[in-house]
């Protein structure tokens, strides 16, 4: 029967197979060979651009050696399971980012160095509490079809005989979006995806990490040896060099080469060595009796017996009664680079330095004199330069045939590379890569500790956090790579101020943590220490920094709250540190506060308001009211729809009530969208109506709305549902809103103008756009803002803006609207002017549909 040999040892030969057929391949065609690459989107291993190019850690990898190699890449997008079906049947040449797995090797080839290495961890919902396998019973986990963690989690769900539903998905990215909305409880991620989006999804990470691989670049088999090759020559080079482009790129991507762990084969090769370690000793024991007969059988049974125990990558050894090695293999020999004939009688003693040799005499003495098998870590410290060597050793008593112990058979396999893998997947757990200060969890663990430790003294202390104002722009317009310069400076200067009993860390993103303990007794004193040490943290982290080439100088937002040790938890002192953080944000960049009771009134009112306004969407309790918009003849030509909550209790409702509040939860979506339905199907009405089919509806939209994915079909769905005429639509943005992305919002615009819907811009005059840029944006209607308005009469600074506005208007072919108009004083100026549409309460409050129809029916 055919022995199959290991995945290791098979995928070492295909290597070295498909290398030497590289080498014989001709070298003369100067055509540029073209290589199709299959692509599944897990950023930031490997994705598409917007602009259909490969990108990621393995995206860049590839380009860079498809321009030195001369190759034409031919991107080939794919989910995860389509692309290993199109990479086993030949149509892709290269498949990134895959894990060697037993069954892989016998479908495809691999080069021979690990292009990158990975874990998979596990990401919850805030409102979970999972801290190991067990806690999964019950819950509901999304896993990524077809892939080696689906496989793991469900073996291990089983051997735990825990309970778990497993969900299964296409793409990372919709295990998160199922977490963040509550249709799963947790989801299993590579380390690299989680990292890369911890700021997208409101999720949070779990200690729960397994599965540490290699990944590799993948063909299908014996088609690509050459490119294989090529990868690997590559790879080698770039690894050699600390400096390469190969490290660039995973400091650049967030990615650092991680490990797997300790090689399913090294199981299996202990087990299988035992099993052939036991048949030949037995097979020995017999010839030996038969020595006389049978002396030319023993001798070839003995060089197959050594054949297949040197052929092992493990010490392998027998020791007598007295501890005597009377047998050890090629492996144990290398270990002590001595020929195996040295080794034989002598003892551990003569071997190993008196720590190891203390430590193998109990582990011996127990299985000898006890009769007990050992399986566990063993350590050296004898050799490497006095460096620690772990080995997993088995070792079991060795009987004869009367039962009677007559020594010991050890096997013992270095897994110092493990451990190290180990102890680095362990830090990691606890630091944060970038920055190496204690993550979350580890830094809330350790204040948990201090404040225990100081549960009887009555003493106060501080907790700080520290955000950083405008990072997300900072990493939107110059790269996460100049992002985690200033995260690594900000570090810098957060540890250089803080006193040596200080415990600091990384909240997350661009949120870091100081505690602070040994604070005066008195309120009053502690207080004044907190905010000198906050304002100079302000200061410092306001100075400007050098981030490559350029020079930033940004600004911090500081939340504190002072606390009694003796008395306060730490999931109480973050609230409260978060509640000031908060305050100081809604101040303004570059603001301090320390934490009040007032605060948590303060948010436990907004956080009943937000709940209010949730139930109030579901419930339509919103009703829009219109206010007329008049031209020259002072005739009704349109109105703008404005929102008023009809509360159940409270009565109608401000818009500028909760509308601030909307805008700051997000909630500002949905209600607009039922805006916009209300408005549109008002408009339907007015239209089927001779006295009122001429008016436009104006609908205000706010910046979240209209850069939401889905804004320009929702608005084309709505106008069918309701049948109303888009003509008559008008939608109003502010200048402000459109400078956030300009490029973005003139093509949503001109898709909405391409619908035949109206477009007005709202407030004008009050944003920073220039002249070249209010060009490119295809309006119909300028709003003049009401602060221009208000003082019109007076103020000859407000009648040169208003001036300029119309005739910008006018310039460009605009229609010209001025809001805010409360008398006819105003009306007369801005006529004069040039304007001829107004809204105001000169002419008319915003009022319910009703009653303006009647209104116009009458007249």
């Amino acid at each position: 029967m055919a022995v199959k040999p290991p995945v290791y040892v098979s995928r070492i030969s295909k290597w070295v197979c498909g290398f030497s057929l590289a080498l014989l391949l001709p070298l003369t065609s100067a055509q540029a060979q073209s290589v199709r690459v299959g692509v599944y989107h897990n950023p930031p291993k490997i994705f598409i651009s917007p602009d259909g190019n490969i990108t990621g850690i393995f995206g860049d990898l590839i380009n860079a050696i498809a321009d030195k190699q001369g190759w034409d890449i031919e991107v080939v997008p794919c989910s995860w399971e389509a692309c290993l079906q199109l990479t086993q049947q030949g149509k892709i040449d290269l498949m990134p980012d895959v894990a060697l797995s037993e069954l892989r090797d016998t479908q495809l080839d691999f080069h021979q160095t690990p292009a990158l290495y990975s874990w998979s961890q596990v990401y919850q919902n805030p409102t979970q509490n999972i801290q190991s396998l067990r806690d999964f019973e019950g819950k509901r986990i999304v896993v990524l079809a077809q892939s080696i963690q689906q496989s793991y989690l469900e073996s291990a769900l089983a051997g735990f005989g825990v309970n778990a539903k497993i969900i299964l998905v296409d793409r990372y990215e919709e295990g998160f979006k199922l977490v963040e909305q509550g249709q799963a409880d947790a989801v299993v991620s590579n380390h690299h995806f989680g990292n890369y989006t911890a700021n997208t999804f409101n999720v949070d990470e779990t200690p729960i990490i397994f599965l540490p691989s290699a990944l590799y670049f993948t063909t299908a088999e014996g088609q690509n040896p050459a490119l294989l090759a090529t990868v690997d020559q590559q790879l080698q080079a770039w690894q050699a060099d600390t400096q390469s482009f190969y490290y660039d790129t995973l400091k650049k991507w967030g990615g650092e080469p991680i490990i797997s762990e300790v090689p399913r084969y090294v199981w299996w090769t202990l087990a299988a060595s035992l099993v052939l370690l036991g048949l030949t000793l037995f097979a020995a024991s017999r010839l030996r009796r038969e020595v006389k007969q049978r002396k030319r059988r023993l001798a070839e049974s003995e060089s197959l017996r050594n054949t297949i125990l040197d052929a092992v990558d493990a010490c392998i050894y027998i020791k007598d009664l007295q501890f005597r090695y009377l047998y050890v293999n090629q492996a144990a020999s290398k270990l002590f680079n001595r020929p195996a004939a040295d080794i034989v009688g002598k003892k551990d003693e003569d071997l190993f330095d008196r720590e190891t040799v203390k430590h193998l005499n109990e582990i011996d003495h127990q299985v000898i004199e006890k009769g007990e098998r050992f399986a566990g870590e063993e350590v050296d410290t004898t050799r490497n330069n006095n460096l620690t060597t772990y080995f997993y050793s088995v070792k079991i008593p060795l009987r004869d045939a009367g039962n009677k112990i007559v020594g010991l058979c050890g096997i013992s396999t270095d897994i110092s590379e493990q451990r190290h893998f180990r102890d680095t997947i362990e830090k990691l757990s606890k630091y944060d890569a970038l920055t190496a200060l204690p993550n979350r969890s580890y830094f809330f663990e350790q204040l948990e500790k201090r404040l225990q430790n100081n549960a009887m003294r009555l003493m106060n202390a501080a907790l700080i956090i520290i955000n950083i104002d405008d990072f997300r722009s900072l990493n939107d317009t110059q790269g996460h790579r100049v992002g985690d310069l200033l995260l690594i400076a900000v570090t810098n200067t957060i540890t250089s101020l803080c006193r040596p009993n200080d415990l600091a860390g990384r909240l997350v993103g661009d949120s870091f943590v100081i505690y602070v303990d040994e604070l005066p007794t008195l309120y009053a004193q502690a207080n004044s220490h907190v905010l000198d040490f906050a304002d100079t943290l302000r200061k410092q982290l306001s100075r400007p920094f050098m981030l490559e080439q350029l020079e930033f100088q940004g600004s911090v937002c500081i939340g504190a709250t002072i606390f009694n040790a003796h008395t306060t938890r730490a999931e109480e002192a973050l609230k409260q540190a978060e509640l000031a953080l908060y305050q100081a944000k809604s101040v303004g960049r570059g603001t301090i506060r320390v934490f009040e009771p007032e605060m948590e009134v303060l948010a436990t009112a907004r956080s009943e308001m937000e709940r209010g306004l949730r139930q109030a969407i579901e419930r339509n309790e919103f009703i829009l009211h219109y206010q007329p918009q008049i031209d020259r003849t002072d005739g009704i030509v349109g109105v703008e729809a404005l929102v008023r909550w009809q509360h159940p209790q409270q009565g109608l409702t401000s818009p500028a009530s909760f509308i601030p509040l909307a805008e700051l939860t997000g909630l500002i979506v949905p209600l607009g969208k039922k805006v916009l339905h209300m408005a549109c199907h008002q408009l339907a009405l007015w239209h089927a109506c001779p006295a009122t089919q001429h008016l436009t509806i104006a609908v205000n939209v706010s910046a979240k709305e209209f850069f939401d994915d889905g804004f320009v079909d929702y608005v084309s769905h709505t106008l069918n549902e309701t049948g109303a005429p888009p003509e008559k639509l008008e939608l109003e943005l502010t200048e402000s809103q459109l400078m956030q992305d300009v490029d973005a919002a003139i093509k949503k615009m001109q898709s909405l103008k391409q619908k035949g819907i109206r477009l007005a811009l709202d407030d004008f005059g009050t944003g920073y756009s220039s002249l070249s840029q209010i060009q490119q944006l295809p309006v119909d209607q300028l709003k003049i803002d009401a602060v221009f308005v208000r003082d019109l009469v007076f103020n000859r600074n407000d009648i040169a803006i208003v001036q300029t506005i119309i005739n910008l208007g006018k310039a460009l072919n605009l229609d010209v609207i001025a809001e805010g108009v409360e008398t006819q004083a105003q009306r007369d100026v801005l006529a004069q002017l040039g304007c001829h549409k107004y809204q105001g309460f000169f002419y008319g409050k915003p009022e319910p549909a009703q009653t303006l129809t009647e209104n116009l029916m009458v007249t």
